[in-house]
């Protein structure tokens, strides 16, 4: 680790160009001015006088907190059940594909479709399925085709932490969370559709509970560049770059993603180790259900 030049109090010389670039990030992590410079070969960053000791006590935390890192991770052989989970992604695109083949694009005169959307003055009138069957209606054939690859995306990648039945599971209960509390929040008059709610509770799925794996493995949260936030800030950034473009329901997005994030902590302290295989195809046959459920409480609406 570079020392402070005793020659100028207020130069310190990292060891090579690499280490230089990574101590700047701290330092501006924190707000400290400062330049980089090479001189004759060596590599130097300049600080404010006043800013020293800061900048000596910063790179020190930095370079203490990633001395082991990156750590030694064993090869883990593949999980027997990969493939299975892989084709299992598959189902709920598949399942939006059907629905949007049968009833088309949301229309507001078709009175099934009416009576799927999530409706948030009907939803407090009692009509509980329609945050279900809301995930299964899209506005056009764009709207489907971009929920159902990022939902394929994004839930293979949580099948491989917890597998397809839990996975299924909570990522519908996100999504159904999510637009509950859009109802509860929203003006009467807000009407939604489409799977986004919960591919972005998905997202919040995988943030926290490689948030929570960064910490079991450093023990380090309460620095800026601790690696525990890396994960969450991810997914954030996902968030604000697939989750706000204009038309977009940015509410319904942000709150599947906070719904992700708090209901899979559970899964992400204790795992999902205790949930035997049969275990995990009830949860996957439940999931259908529910949404097949929701559809027939549909069904009964426009033909009572």
């Amino acid at each position: 680790m570079g020392m402070v030049d005793p020659l100028n109090d207020n130069i310190i010389n990292p060891p090579d160009e690499k280490t230089a670039w990574e101590w700047s990030t701290a330092l501006s992590a924190v707000g400290i001015e400062h330049s980089v410079d090479q001189h004759v070969g060596e590599w130097l960053i300049a600080v404010q006088p006043r800013d020293v000791a800061i900048a000596r006590e910063t790179v020190e935390q930095y370079e203490t907190e990633n001395r082991d890192w990156p750590p030694v991770v064993a090869e883990i052989p593949p999980h027997p059940r990969v493939a299975y989970t892989a084709w299992a992604a598959a189902w709920g695109p598949a399942l939006m594909l059907l629905f949007f083949t049968w009833l088309g694009p949301y229309d507001s005169n078709d009175a099934l479709l009416r009576a799927a959307a999530s409706d948030s003055e009907r939803v407090f009138d009692g009509e509980w399925w329609r945050v279900i069957t809301a995930l299964t209606v899209h506005s056009g054939f764009t709207h489907f085709a971009g929920n159902a690859v990022f939902l394929f995306m994004f839930s293979q990648a949580v099948f491989r932490i917890m597998d397809s039945g839990l996975g299924w599971m909570m990522i519908l209960f996100t999504g159904i969370a999510g637009n509950a509390a859009v109802a509860c929040l929203v003006d009467s008059s807000h009407v939604a559709v489409g799977a986004s709610t919960a591919s972005f509770g998905a997202i919040g799925i995988l943030s926290m509970h490689m948030a929570v794996e960064n910490y079991r493995r450093t023990r380090i949260w309460r620095s800026l560049w601790s690696r525990t936030w890396i994960p969450l800030c991810a997914g954030l950034a996902l968030l604000g770059i697939l989750g706000t473009s204009p038309g977009s329901d940015m509410l319904a997005h942000g709150l599947g993603f906070l719904f992700g994030l708090i209901l899979v902590l559970p899964v992400a302290i204790f795992g999902s180790g205790w949930l035997p295989f049969l275990g995990q195809r009830f949860l996957e046959l439940l999931s259908l259900l529910i949404v097949f459920g929701a559809w027939a409480m549909a069904f009964s609406q426009i033909s009572g």
